[in-house]
């Protein structure tokens, strides 16, 4: 054949190649049909063992496809990010994501098995107590956790009732005792004491839990904390005579995704000296007619990392003649609380037609009223908030400060849910 003719040939069926559509070759058959998977996951599969690619281990059998983990195949999943949510590797949000009887800490990772001391209602009040066969009651663990382990983990869901006295914690706060909590209750044994008290210099980071009972006079807070440290995760603090938390002196203080209320009867939180990160907890339903104190009272220096953001604060009640049933809140010059929900405190005789906020601080991005607070984008439409302090109405919510930081203590809401952009304000952040 010349070789002009040729040429022409091999141009022509060089022409009509058209590729299998099924064929690898094509971008839309990345991760599917037995094709290399793209940057986001592996190809596709029908069990984790067709997941060759050892950065795409886990098979999601719904879609076929290799990812880096799944809620049932999360071993790719560990130290510092051992939860799987979307395919992806994040920080544990509870206990469940640490496997049996684990813990999941504030940092997000899962606390290492050696450092815990296990606690039962039932469990012994001396001997070397702490392990998942021969747990100790809490009052041993607590005082084992001064000098040893210095994470406490309650396995059951009962209720503690201290032998003697209430609850002590005596760890110091550079190494503060973790109570994990998570599904007790703490309750009182004597009365006109606080259930749980943090010693001057000590340190306690509680995670979840109910603490309730005080009883007696305005002495029975839930938890009282000195000139130490106090970090409370998830916890709920009801029905006590005093304070939900009596930060008395210059205790370094962190709140998160935390309910205070109902029925504190002497207020919900109390902040007087020290610092104060108060972030995405639900202050409802404290105080009452005899009530001398509002439900929120900050009364600090100035601190850089000081914060009162994504809090809701609603029906709290004082007596007449109190200056706000809602926030009344002194930290410093030029601190500002964002993206707040203070809505329907009630001075008695005054209503809710009364001031919602006091002192110095300033409010950004916030839903304040009846009785509004003018400027810095805040609104006094009523929120709609449910029964319990949830949003009611997605139609209502106010939207938090687009520049907002959505990151740690905020990155989650009341509900644990993902706070996502644009973010509502309070503690309820409405799915998405």
């Amino acid at each position: 054949m010349p070789r002009l003719a040729l040429l022409v040939s091999v141009l022509a069926v060089a022409g009509c190649y058209e590729p299998n559509p099924n064929s690898c070759e094509l971008a839309a058959n990345m991760g599917r049909n037995g094709c290399p998977g793209d940057a986001n996951n592996g190809g596709s599969c029908k069990a984790d063992k067709d997941c060759t690619d050892s950065a795409f281990p886990a098979c999601d059998l719904t879609v076929g496809t290799c990812f880096k983990c799944t809620a049932d195949s999360h071993a790719a999943c560990q130290n510092t990010t051992p939860r799987c949510e979307a395919h992806a590797c994040v920080a544990c949000i509870d206990d469940a994501d640490c496997g049996t009887l684990g813990v999941c800490m504030p940092t997000g990772e899962c606390a290492a098995d050696s450092t815990i001391i296990h606690v039962t209602t039932g469990g012994a009040l001396n001997g070397a107590c702490g392990s998942t066969s021969m747990p100790c009651a809490l009052e041993t663990a607590l005082n084992q956790a001064k000098s040893g382990k210095k994470v406490i983990k309650i396995d059951d869901n009962g209720t503690y009732i201290p032998t003697g006295g209430n609850f002590t914690v005596d760890v110091d706060q550079a190494t503060p005792v973790t109570l994990d909590a998570r599904g007790a209750t703490l309750h009182r044994n004597d009365l006109n004491t606080p259930i749980i008290t943090v010693n001057s210099g000590k340190g306690l980071v509680l995670l979840g839990g109910t603490i309730e009972g005080g009883a007696g006079n305005m002495a029975a807070d839930g938890i009282r904390c000195a000139t130490g440290l106090l970090g409370v995760y998830g916890a709920t603090i009801r029905m006590n005579a005093g304070y939900a938390i009596n930060s008395l002196g210059g205790c370094t203080v962190t709140i998160a995704r935390s309910r205070l209320g109902p029925d504190n009867l002497n207020g919900g939180l109390n902040i007087q000296l020290g610092t104060f990160a108060i972030v995405g907890n639900i202050v409802l339903g404290n105080g009452g007619t005899l009530c001398q104190n509002s439900g929120v009272t900050i009364n600090t220096g100035p601190s850089s990392g000081n914060r009162f953001d994504f809090n809701t604060v609603a029906s709290n009640n004082t007596d007449s003649g109190i200056t706000t049933a809602g926030v009344d809140c002194k930290a410093g010059a030029g601190f500002t609380a964002n993206n707040n929900i203070i809505w329907g405190n009630v001075i008695k005789n005054g209503g809710t037609n009364a001031p919602q906020t006091a002192n110095n601080c300033a409010y950004a991005y916030s839903n304040i009223g009846p009785l509004p607070v003018a400027g810095n984008m805040n609104s006094a439409l009523d929120p709609n908030l449910t029964a319990d302090g949830h949003l009611g109405n997605a139609a209502l919510a106010q939207k938090a400060d687009g520049n907002a930081d959505l990151n740690g203590l905020a990155a989650r809401d009341i509900d644990s849910d993902r706070r996502v952009k644009p973010a509502d304000i309070g503690a309820d952040q409405l799915a998405r």
